[in-house]
């Protein structure tokens, strides 16, 4: 886990997760990997050296690979309209049940939610389990659930919290980002309060 960021307004500058670049240069890998074979295939069209059962595939992953391109494209371009967003929050690790101070500032319009989730079921999946609304610019406050992990605080699948960032745009464009927050789940204040997730 790294080392918490300084924010400007609160103590702590949250983290988007994946990082932008690290989710262009992933995403670039993957179109790369689809585009190239498409490459060769047409480069042995125009040689003539295509066999009869050639192209298919080649032109699948070229399909594939365009598609990505242009979802590449749209993404990247709403990272530039957006520019930054922050999210700050008062502390990290929060803590389950106790209120927490948080500062998003966008210059777009955005629809902000706390979240918790956790893995469930024999394919691990993620299920929402809370959603709490949150409010875009100047100093907020909000309550985090007191939650207990579905199996008990032992539970192996342990809940994971964020704080999800729709910035919207015309014509329906929204950029969705997610920033993921700790919270200590094990300090409880008292048994009847908690809230028990069957």
């Amino acid at each position: 886990m790294s080392n918490p960021r300084p924010g400007r307004r609160l103590a702590v500058a949250l983290r988007v997760s994946p990082p932008r670049w690290l989710e262009f240069v992933r995403s670039s890998v993957v179109i790369a990997a689809c585009l190239v074979p498409l490459g060769y295939f047409v480069v042995a069209l125009c040689n003539n050296a295509v066999g009869k059962n050639s192209g298919l595939l080649e032109s699948i992953a070229g399909l594939l690979g365009l598609f990505l391109l242009v979802r590449r494209v749209r993404i990247t371009a709403l990272w530039i309209l957006a520019g930054r967003t922050v999210v700050e929050v008062s502390r990290e690790p929060a803590a389950a049940g106790q209120p927490l101070d948080y500062v998003i500032e966008q210059r777009r319009t955005v629809d902000a939610a706390l979240v918790c989730s956790q893995d469930q079921g024999r394919h691990s999946t993620q299920v929402t389990l809370v959603s709490v609304p949150l409010e875009a610019g100047g100093l907020r406050s909000v309550t985090l659930p007191d939650l207990i992990p579905a199996g008990g605080l032992g539970n192996s699948k342990r809940l994971e919290w964020h704080i999800d960032v729709r910035v919207r745009f015309g014509r329906g464009l929204v950029l969705e980002e997610e920033y993921p927050l700790r919270v200590d789940s094990t300090a409880k204040a008292a048994p009847s309060t908690d809230l028990l997730l069957e």
